[in-house]
């Protein structure tokens, strides 16, 4: 699933990225699921996540997880935008696919 990264800027670019530049989204994005893959939230990065609905429940977890959102506030902060454009692209993307 090495290419979702790829159609994830992309989409981005389309003019999906609401007044966020494309990079830091991804960025962002890598930055979180890295976190997550090292606190043992995940087991696989998100660019690795086939769906929307393997995505969201752990979008939550996140945003609900103290822990996180106390001791990396400004992440916190920018993967609430990040993480719903990603979650958007998935359920786009999954929706175009069936």
């Amino acid at each position: 699933m090495a290419d979702a990264k790829i159609d994830f800027e992309q989409w981005l670019q389309a003019g999906n990225a609401k007044k966020l530049v494309p990079s830091f989204v991804i960025a962002n994005i890598d930055e979180v699921s890295k976190w997550a893959v090292e606190n043992k939230i995940i087991k696989v990065g998100f660019f690795e996540m086939a769906d929307s609905k393997q995505f969201n429940p752990v979008r939550n977890k996140l945003l609900n997880n103290k822990f996180f959102r106390k001791n990396n506030r400004q992440l916190y902060k920018d993967f609430e935008k990040a993480g719903r454009l990603y979650f958007d692209f998935l359920k786009e993307r999954g929706t175009a696919r069936n």
